[in-house]
């Protein structure tokens, strides 16, 4: 047990990213809330790399957004600091890492762009090849969308100008490689992007190749970040809320320092749903009955939806039917139904002031409790306990 009476914890994150500063809430949320803990802010210039590997640490555990080549996470491992890291691009057999779940994350991508009924799929990256959470992005990317009867080109940009997120700017060269790429498309045509500012880039080449958005490409971004709303056209982006990520980060470094047990694998989050705008706010051209399913279920999951009123009158077996689904939108129709009960739960309680009792009637629980331990199960958090995260954002 940790004889200590305060429990330090250092975010080591890189100054830029706007991402970074969302972790960074998220532990000093959790310390705010639990006591005992004190969080330490070392923020560092990425091309200059983190500072405390020459000296000796003052903290007990660390919060770390690790880049392919950052190898200074060694030297904490070597003294003994308990490490937590945020990003994909280190094993969490080496280091253990607290992630939105990648798979979930490529099934939301590709149902929300599989509904628009294209058969040409793109996805547009940085520095593919140095990133091992990219690359197997990109392959489960083609697979998926392989399955939604899409077949997929990949751009990988190369090293960008800008060294964050943030600051992401293109080289004439870059641009030149953007407007090849979009002439050699098929369209119409479906592009999901490694984060908002590659998909603002994008959309402005498209339109300077005489390409309506999303007319003939609908544009996926990621992470919805600032310029993702404030973009035009606007950007549909699938949010990574990193204060959930720095927040359970640092709950988990606490309660193992505290209990005298080591962080160990992989704590991954659901994704959250589409954050839809008009870079795809279009009409959508499948006409199988799987995204006819995708449709009401959206449309209808909080109205006591089942997966057999959601296939009436298929003439197959629902066993068939919830396997070819999967196939091709990454989720059970089961799944998918108790994703959208929980998102339009998280709406609800972060947007008005319903009672969680009328909350789970609005999401189709006839009884409470019922509703609480199925919210609890969707998302780690009570939907008290969410609305109070919620609250301090």
């Amino acid at each position: 047990m940790k004889s200590r009476s305060v429990i330090r914890i250092a975010v080591l994150l890189p100054a830029e990213p706007e991402y970074a500063g969302r972790l960074l809430e998220g532990a000093i949320l959790y310390a705010e809330e639990m006591g005992g803990v004190e969080v330490l802010d070392l923020p560092y210039l990425s091309d200059r790399g983190c500072p405390v590997v020459n000296e000796l640490p003052a903290f007990d555990g660390a919060l770390v957004w690790l880049r392919p080549r950052d190898t200074w996470v060694g030297h904490l491992l070597a003294r003994g600091v308990m490490v937590v890291n945020t990003s994909g691009d280190q094993p969490p057999e080496v280091v253990p890492m607290v992630a939105f779940q990648g798979s979930s994350v490529i099934a939301t991508a590709v149902a929300h762009l599989g509904v628009l009924g294209r058969s040409q799929a793109a996805y547009v990256g940085a520095d593919i090849a140095t990133s091992t959470a990219l690359k197997w992005r990109v392959e489960r990317y083609c697979e998926a969308c392989a399955r939604a009867g899409m077949r997929t080109e990949v751009l990988d940009l190369g090293v960008l100008a800008g060294i964050d997120d943030r600051m992401t700017r293109l080289s004439a060269s870059q641009q030149r490689m953007l407007d090849r790429f979009l002439r050699s498309l098929h369209l119409p045509a479906v592009a999901w992007c490694d984060d908002d500012h590659l998909a603002q880039h994008l959309c402005q080449r498209a339109m300077h190749c005489g390409l309506e958005v999303p007319g003939h490409l609908a544009v996926l971004g990621m992470f919805d970040y600032r310029i993702a709303r404030s973009s035009r056209p606007s950007i549909s982006s699938i949010p990574q809320p990193g204060q959930l990520i720095g927040r359970r980060a640092t709950q988990w470094i606490h309660e193992s320092i505290r209990d005298g047990r080591r962080c160990e694998g992989l704590i991954a989050l659901p994704s959250p749903a589409v954050q839809v705008r008009d870079s795809t706010r279009c009409e959508r051209r499948g006409n199988t009955p799987y995204h006819d399913a995708l449709e009401a279920i959206r449309n209808h999951a909080c109205e006591g939806l089942s997966v057999g009123e959601v296939m009436d009158g298929m003439r197959m077996s629902q066993r068939t039917f919830s396997r070819r689904f999967a196939a091709l939108f990454g989720r059970t129709p089961g799944a998918e139904i108790r994703r959208v009960k929980a998102e339009q739960a998280k709406t609800y309680l972060l947007s008005t002031g319903h009672s969680v009792e009328r909350i789970a009637d609005l999401c189709g629980f006839s009884e409470q409790g019922k509703f609480s331990n199925f919210f609890k199960r969707e998302t780690g958090m009570t939907p008290t306990g969410f609305r109070k995260f919620g609250e301090r954002q």
